[in-house]
């Protein structure tokens, strides 16, 4: 179901992107589609290796672990400011184009 619609001109062509429910997915013209395809395979393996780096599976574990409490965590824990700042990207990236949000959100 059609939940939103926005146009505009974007590097010359034409756009249209449309919000569907439930997970949000944004649809693309195709030669968008076919641009973002090309970049998103480089982009991800470039995403991992620095989540790698950052140590942000660590901090993802540190978060689930039993003695974890997001009741008393803040933006002062490691973990909690690593994948704040992940997320942080992950959305800057996806809400201009630059990663898909089909991709982000698997669905």
């Amino acid at each position: 179901m059609k939940t939103n619609a926005s146009a505009g001109v974007r590097g010359g062509l034409r756009t249209r992107l449309t919000v569907h429910e439930p997970c949000g997915r944004v649809e693309h013209t195709k030669p968008e589609r076919e641009e973002m395809a090309e970049n998103e395979g480089v982009l991800l393996v470039q995403l991992a290796q620095w989540s790698s780096m950052a140590g942000i599976d660590e901090a993802s574990a540190s978060m689930f672990d039993e003695d974890f409490d997001p009741e008393t965590a803040d933006a002062s824990d490691i973990a909690v400011r690593k994948v704040l700042m992940w997320g942080e990207t992950l959305g800057t990236l996806t809400k201009n184009g630059l990663l898909s949000l089909e991709l982000v959100l698997d669905c």
